[in-house]
């Protein structure tokens, strides 16, 4: 766990999602008096994070941001900047919808907040998947949308990599409802709580790449190496 920060602007896009509560949770009960921007398309579950915030000496904005209809926000001041927007969809179908929930809707996004605030932003948190390390037949539409914000975030390093630090983070099987009734491994699947340890630590290291466990960086070198005819015969 990093040391406690305090006064620091915040921005946590896809806020509602399971990996993200748990984090704003952690990081309000670790961090002092930080400005937090919440961004979700529905803000239900973030008011009982609001309130407790509120009452530890934070101060909580909600507000509704959908990628497939973006709002025009007025964020300035924003220092930190977590992305855990994304979907999978349940097979390869709405190509178009998956590609901009996964990445086009996430880099509009990110590169209107880095215009706005390029003087003062320190980090920014992007969420990728192992998927995109490799495009696969069995999930193609996910996999060319994560690997698109992944090629996103290299470029963004190699722009910005001297004033912003981004971090691409590539979590593999986490304990949330996107597994939900899959038998992932267990020894390669962690719990939301110990990924929201990762990503604090993360705000602390600043890697430019992070992987949850050290056998997904080991899954990602093996999956680069497979000959392209063999992965089309492969079902995973």
């Amino acid at each position: 766990m990093p040391h406690k920060r305090s006064h620091k602007n915040i921005l946590i896009l896809g806020a509602g999602s399971d990996m993200a509560l748990v984090f704003i949770r952690m990081l309000i009960e670790n961090w002092h008096q930080c400005t937090f921007h919440l961004l979700a398309r529905n803000i239900e579950p973030l008011k009982a994070l609001a309130h407790q915030g509120d009452a530890l000496g934070h101060h909580i904005h909600l507000h509704t941001y959908d990628l497939l209809n973006p709002s025009d926000l007025d964020l300035t001041d924003i220092e930190y900047c977590i992305t855990y927007a994304g979907w999978l969809p349940p097979d390869n179908s709405e190509p178009e919808k998956t590609m901009l929930v996964n990445c086009t809707g996430i880099q509009f996004f990110l590169d209107k907040l880095i215009n706005v605030n390029r003087l003062i932003l320190e980090h920014v948190v992007i969420t990728g998947s192992i998927a995109g390390v490799r495009v696969r037949p069995s999930n193609e539409a996910y996999g060319k949308a994560k690997h698109c914000l992944h090629q996103y975030v290299h470029n963004l390093q190699e722009k910005y990599g001297a004033k912003i630090t981004f971090t691409l983070v590539i979590p593999g099987y986490v304990q949330t409802k996107m597994i939900a009734g899959h038998n992932t491994p267990a020894l390669l699947t962690v719990s939301t709580q110990k990924m929201a340890r990762k990503y604090i630590d993360y705000l602390e290291s600043k890697p430019k790449l992070a992987y949850s466990q050290p056998a997904w960086g080991l899954i990602a070198i093996v999956i680069k190496m497979i000959p392209g005819f063999i992965l089309k015969r492969m079902k995973f």
